[in-house]
């Protein structure tokens, strides 16, 4: 597929691969889709839930961290009131502000996992031949 075809077609590819099991393809396709995202204050929640709805965490990574960095924007959208309560999205979202401004590399971070991005987690874990899907923090887990 051309770079056009992924920025056109990676959240049908995302929602076919989830339907159909194909894993592998489906983050690929996540990975495209958040390369080319392009957030805003007002459309972020909407990211963010779908993120949440197909298990994407790359992608609910990248909400979140808009949502940190963006923080007064946000809330002063309307956007905010549209995010569900939930305790993963809250702890994420503390998780990313915990780490903000802390992200690198394995090599550079290696005592301290949690300062990675869910890219160089799955990265470092598809170096090692281990599964490579799921939150930061089941990344962190396998790669201890």
């Amino acid at each position: 597929m051309s770079v056009a075809d992924w920025k056109d077609h990676s959240k049908d590819l995302i929602e076919a691969a989830d339907k159909y099991g194909v894993n592998n393809l489906k983050l690929v396709a996540e990975a495209w889709y958040v390369k080319f995202l392009k957030m805003k204050a007002d459309d972020v929640a909407e990211t963010l839930i779908y993120a949440e709805k197909m298990n994407c965490f790359l992608m609910k990574e990248a909400a979140i961290d808009f949502i940190v960095a963006n923080a007064n924007e946000v809330l002063a959208s309307d956007a905010i009131k549209d995010i569900p309560e939930s305790n993963s999205i809250i702890l994420e979202i503390l998780f990313s502000v915990a780490t903000m401004n802390k992200k690198g590399d394995v090599k550079d971070n290696s005592e301290d996992l949690s300062n990675l991005s869910i890219d160089a987690l799955r990265t470092e874990l598809y170096a090692k031949g281990e599964d490579f899907d799921g939150s930061n923090i089941t990344l962190i887990t396998r790669l201890k």
